[in-house]
């Protein structure tokens, strides 16, 4: 079975923060009626949506999204189920899942349930971002807009991708069970920017 784990793109969606710059648009250059073809343009915020981050976004010299492993988010991966948090995903709250070095994994909370921004999201806490490095994973997904929230100095953003670790946020997990999957998620190859938005999905094994 295969889980689209994707926000649909569209005007108006839930973006972060509900900030109006971060609302995709689009704009017909060609319509069939009077051009004989349908032509459009998109504009949007790189974060905006499921969306992968590179290390550039949160790393002074860090890496560009067009530089990333695309083993990052392709191969076998475990969603692991933590919807009763109402709180931020503590080392307390993952030491008991026995997440290995090398493991993508992705956390399914209450985000995922929600179709509007909350602000006060499912996120990781620091002690979480450190554990995650330590034991060395490959890639973390999140159902949140973002992996970490009020904090100006971006701890856990810079924790995780200043160990190379592959960031995929805003995934759409509610239909999808915890277990073991085949994930497929890759970002647009655009040059020397910071993040891209993304197609992911979930093959189950």
């Amino acid at each position: 079975m295969i889980y689209d784990i994707s926000r649909p793109v569209e005007p108006g969606m839930a973006v972060y923060k509900d900030r109006d710059e971060k609302q995709p648009r689009y704009e017909w250059v060609g319509v069939y009626a009077q051009n004989n073809y349908n032509e459009s343009t998109i504009f949007t915020n790189l974060h905006t949506g499921t969306h992968m981050d590179a290390p550039l976004h949160m790393v002074e010299g860090g890496a560009s999204v067009d530089t990333l492993d695309l083993e990052l988010f392709v191969g076998p991966c475990r969603v692991y189920d933590l919807s009763s948090l109402d709180r931020r995903i503590t080392r307390a709250d993952l030491e008991p899942l026995g997440i290995k070095a090398g493991e993508r994994v992705l956390f399914k909370t209450r985000n995922s349930f929600e179709q509007h921004f909350n602000p006060e999201f499912i996120c990781l806490a620091e002690d979480a971002a450190l554990y995650l490095r330590d034991i060395g994973i490959l890639s973390l997904g999140i159902d949140a807009m973002s992996i970490e929230r009020g904090d100006p100095d971006h701890k856990v953003h810079s924790i995780i991708l200043g160990a190379g670790i592959g960031v995929l946020e805003d995934a759409r997990l509610a239909e999808v069970p915890a277990g073991s999957y085949s994930i497929l998620a890759l970002p647009l190859l655009l040059q020397g920017r910071e993040g891209s938005p993304c197609r992911a999905i979930l093959e189950t094994l």
